[in-house]
């Protein structure tokens, strides 16, 4: 029997030091030039490096640094600190956050959705066997494979939208990340990763990040709704993730101005609806 150890995927720690390591490399070569450093949350990555590529076409001399999928919290103080020109966020600033003079456009939202690979048959779940996988009392899906749910850590906000679902979920979800052995992955991409090539994982991800990079997974039927882009603008899906550029109270380079009035164009507004995600305005729910 396989094993697995808690926090299997590599931490953003880890990932954020190297990305800084190579942003400071970049600084000491010159003043000219510099590419524009942005990271973030891995759910908004796979869309913006599309978008960069696109902008660049049409920018003469606009550089990016490797855009790195840091998660959401890494790449806000890392934009406070300085060490980021733009953040990629999937939620909104803290007050806390706000207080350090960061500031936020929100850009896009997305379909929050449950992920397995596409070699299973399953293609629904309800928020009653989430609880009950969680709880660790649904162990087997119906084609016999173990039931394996990838976590993310206990401050993240995926595991607050999935509290949300039901008293239930919440309940289980504690169990499941007090319980030995759980696989915990660090970043959006590293759990859709995980639902890839894992037999029987289960993972939260979101329709733009499946569309944008491609993902071999099959999002899932929540409680009898399809999660389509359609479904959340009409709001009989409510399940979302809210995507954010956040930048620091510092001016900014006049290439990261020009990219974040990019995010806004028709351009960009075709790129999103091809890959599950609706641009403001937003209708009120």
């Amino acid at each position: 029997m396989r094993h697995f150890r808690k926090h299997l995927v590599t931490p953003a720690k880890i990932v954020v030091a190297a990305l800084l390591a190579a942003i400071l490399a970049l600084a000491a070569g010159g003043a000219a030039a510099q590419p524009l450093r942005i990271a973030g949350s891995g759910a908004n990555v796979g869309a913006i490096e599309m978008l960069a590529t696109e902008f660049a076409k049409s920018h003469p001399g606009a550089r990016f640094a490797p855009i790195q999928a840091v998660g959401t919290g890494s790449s806000i103080r890392a934009a406070a600190g300085r060490a980021l020109d733009l953040a990629l966020t999937s939620r909104p600033l803290s007050d806390a956050e706000r207080a350090l003079g960061l500031v936020q456009i929100e850009y896009a939202r997305t379909p929050f959705v449950m992920v397995v690979s596409r070699k299973m048959a399953l293609d629904a779940i309800s928020s009653a066997q989430l609880a009950e996988l969680y709880a660790g009392k649904l162990t087997r899906w119906p084609e016999g494979a173990r039931v394996r749910p990838v976590l993310r850590p206990a401050d993240d906000g995926d595991i607050a939208i999935l509290k949300s679902l039901s008293p239930a979920v919440a309940r289980g979800l504690d169990e499941a990340l007090r319980r030995p052995g759980m696989i915990v992955a660090t970043t959006d991409r590293d759990a859709t990763e995980m639902a890839e090539k894992t037999s029987g994982a289960i993972a939260a991800s979101t329709l733009g990040l499946i569309l944008a990079e491609g993902r071999a997974v099959k999002p899932l039927r929540l409680d009898g709704i399809e999660p389509s882009l359609e479904a959340l603008a009409s709001g009989r899906y409510v399940h979302q993730k809210r995507l954010f550029v956040v930048h620091g109270p510092q001016p900014l380079p006049e290439t990261a101005k020009r990219f974040i009035e990019f995010l806004g164009s028709a351009q960009a507004k075709a790129l999103f609806a091809r890959t599950g995600h609706l641009v403001p305005p937003f209708a009120a729910r």
